[in-house]
Formats: structure tokens, C-alpha cells, sequence
């Protein structure tokens, strides 16, 4: 035996700086248009303020029903003592009033998101989508491998050929269904009946986006908002570690060490 160490093998090494070129193009082929990118943002801006309009109207209700059952609650504190009602009915109706208490605190909870501070991580993550293929080429190689951990889930290398998955909330707002959505956006809103003819396109386009497999095996396709907080990398690189990401994309996945 001659010592060479034999395996099952059949990838072909590639070296480091071909390896290197192929995700700059990645970067490139894959960077956003800034006509497009203006085109996402106010689309979202807009379904924001829709959001903002229909959840200031149902905080009210809901604080109107919180007062009200405040109220009862003192009400038949005040008729028990006066001999009016009895324990037991006293117990029931302050059982039932907690429990409607407690699911109007939860709901209050739930509408109290903090919009603002999703729209400035929206407008950060469309600069790095607009941008990120000059920051990838004048980065260093610690640079480069953030830059890699935070926008891609995953590379994979064939022979010479490269393939990605984009991490979110790239993945969602670099699909086609967004973009195709974003210009109808654009299309309606030029119009003077645009309100009336669109039929919130972004929450179709969200749909339609997540029809792929998700991935990590995540068995929700509806993509949610939701801030991240919990990722120092994702906090150096966007300086806000506010970021939305899919049912079951807690993590990062990176398959590769550049």
C-alpha cells in the first residue's frame, strides 16, 4: 500500500477563491433593484398603516369591554355587601368576569405591536437587499462570513456550480410573488380607484410565497413578523436586532465555514 488515503467521495474540491466567486455572484444575481426595492417598501408601509387603522378601532372596543366588566365586578362587590347577592351567584360572576378580563388583556396584548420599530427594520433590510453585493466584494473575510451567516440560510456547492436559500426575511422579500405584488401595488395605486380594485395583494403575495417547502421543516406556510432578538450577529450586522423570520426559522443555518 502506498499510504494515500482513499473515500467514498465523489465531490470534487474546489479551491477558496473560486469558491469565493461564485457567492459574489450569488450576491450580485440576487441583489434587489432599487425601483423594486421602493416598490416593496411602499407596499408594506401601506398594509402597516392599514394594520395601525384597524388596530387603534379594535383597542378601543376592547378597552370599552375591559371598563365595562372593571365596572360590573365593582357592582356586585357592592350589591353582595348589601345582602343583594348571594356567595355562590358572587363567586360565578366574578369567575366569568375574570376569565373575560383575562382573554381582553391577552387580545390587548397581542394588538400591541410595535409597528414603528418593525417599519425600521423593514427600510434596513431593503438597503442590505439594495446594496449588499458592493459590502460583500469590500468586506474582509471576517465581514464576508457574517455577511453570508445573516442573509443566506445555506450554499451548496456541485461541482462548479452554486446554490442558495436565502435566509428571512430575504428569502420573503426577494421572492417573485412579493415582487409581482409590490408592482401591482405600485400599478393600483396610480390610479384613482386603486383602493377600491386591490385586494391587499401583499397578504396573497405572502401566501403564495411560502407555498414552497419552508425550511428546517416548518409545518406553518404563513410567514409572520416577529422581532428577533436573541442574535448578536444579526445585531452587529443590521444594527437592530428586529428581523422577521418564518415559523420554524428560530435558527440560523449555515452549512459552510467561509
Amino acid at each position: 500500500m502506498d499510504g494515500t488515503k482513499t473515500t467514498d467521495c465523489t465531490q470534487r474540491a474546489i479551491l477558496i477563491a473560486r469558491l469565493e466567486e461564485l457567492i459574489e455572484g450569488e450576491y450580485r444575481a440576487l441583489q434587489m433593484q432599487p425601483d423594486l426595492r421602493d416598490k416593496i417598501e411602499a407596499m408594506v408601509r401601506d398594509e402597516f398603516r392599514e394594520y395601525r387603522r384597524a388596530t387603534n378601532t379594535e383597542r378601543q372596543q376592547l378597552t370599552t369591554q375591559h371598563d365595562g366588566l372593571t365596572g360590573e365586578r365593582i357592582w356586585l362587590l357592592q350589591a353582595h355587601y348589601a345582602g343583594a347577592v348571594p356567595l355562590d351567584l358572587l363567586k360565578t360572576e366574578q369567575d366569568r368576569i375574570a376569565r373575560q378580563l383575562s382573554a381582553i388583556e391577552t387580545r390587548l396584548a397581542a394588538t400591541d405591536i410595535e409597528v414603528d420599530r418593525f417599519e425600521t427594520a423593514l427600510h434596513a433590510a431593503l438597503d442590505y437587499a439594495t446594496n449588499w453585493s458592493k459590502g460583500y466584494v469590500l468586506a474582509g473575510h471576517h465581514e464576508r462570513r457574517l455577511f453570508n451567516q445573516a442573509f443566506f440560510a445555506r450554499f451548496e456547492v456541485k461541482d462548479d456550480d452554486l446554490s442558495s436559500e436565502l435566509a428571512e426575511p430575504f428569502r420573503t422579500l426577494l421572492d417573485p410573488a412579493v415582487a409581482e405584488a409590490a408592482v401591482q401595488h405600485a400599478a393600483d395605486a396610480a390610479n384613482a380607484d386603486g383602493d377600491q380594485r386591490r385586494a391587499q395583494p401583499l397578504a396573497d403575495a405572502l401566501i403564495r410565497a411560502n407555498e414552497k417547502p419552508a425550511p428546517d421543516g416548518a409545518g406553518l406556510k404563513e410567514t409572520l413578523w416577529c422581532p428577533r432578538q436573541d442574535s448578536n450577529l444579526r445585531h452587529r450586522l443590521l444594527k437592530d436586532p428586529i428581523l422577521w423570520l418564518s415559523p420554524g426559522c428560530t435558527q440560523m443555518i449555515v452549512t459552510q465555514a467561509l
